[in-house]
């Protein structure tokens, strides 16, 4: 299941360190025409703060079909929040009830690009973590901000894969770790400043709550100084 948010007014829309090929819209497309397996995947778009008049390009040109859901959340925490409780049915607005515990949940912000077939990937790597955290990003500052920083590597069909401190708000885990897990996950989450999901990351981690990302990345966040090595986006 994707839970997708989309953003109009959030404070951190910096375009400034933006690469020259980025677009909101370049990022939506390659979530929906890079899935292999259209068949037992879904997506729901959060639209934080807008319309889907301000959206319709995008949107529109889905390869996949999916839902809108409007949210005024404002923020990056309260929008997450807000996808969080869906797939929870806290909010009693879902039919994720009906959701199988082993169900994949993967929270995507509108700001990163994917490679074709990272569904294939991401469900490689819930398989070999299946009680823990998989993104499909491989977050630079790991080797530049980490000295000493040691990894278990682990090989799927298809890719390696690296245990790591931390990555960013988009995340899968299966609905029944993001149960578990929630009492973490929101207390971070909530309080919504800069840089909560580091700190979310690292205490999930502590609980056994473990991340693996891929080397070399499925997706990368489209920031210049943060996007995933080796791969010519």
């Amino acid at each position: 299941h994707i839970l997708n948010r989309q953003s109009v007014t959030s404070i951190n829309r910096k375009q400034s360190v933006r690469p020259d090929w980025f677009s909101y819209q370049k990022c939506f497309d390659s979530i929906t025409s890079g899935l292999h397996d259209h068949r037992n995947t879904d997506m729901l778009v959060f639209l934080d703060n807008g319309t889907e008049k301000e959206h319709h390009t995008r949107l529109e040109k889905a390869s996949c079909y999916f839902d809108v859901l409007k949210i005024q959340a404002g923020s990056d925490g309260k929008s997450q929040m807000e996808m969080i409780n869906y797939a929870l049915n806290a909010n009693g607005k879902s039919d994720s009830s009906n959701w199988p515990d082993d169900d994949i949940i993967f929270f995507i912000e509108d700001d990163y690009l994917f490679r074709p077939k990272w569904d294939v990937i991401l469900r490689e790597g819930i398989e070999k973590n299946p009680n823990g955290f998989v993104n499909l990003y491989d977050h630079p500052d790991k080797y530049q901000v980490y000295p000493g920083l040691q990894s278990q590597i682990v090989l799927s069909e298809h890719s390696h894969w690296r245990t790591t401190p931390s990555t960013c708000s988009t995340y899968a885990c299966r609905l029944v770790t993001l149960k578990k897990a929630i009492e973490i996950v929101e207390k971070h989450t909530s309080a919504g400043y800069g840089g909560y999901d580091h700190g979310m990351f690292t205490e999930l981690g502590q609980n056994n709550y473990p991340l693996i990302t891929p080397i070399p990345a499925f997706s990368t966040h489209c920031e210049n100084n943060y996007l995933s090595p080796l791969i010519d986006w």
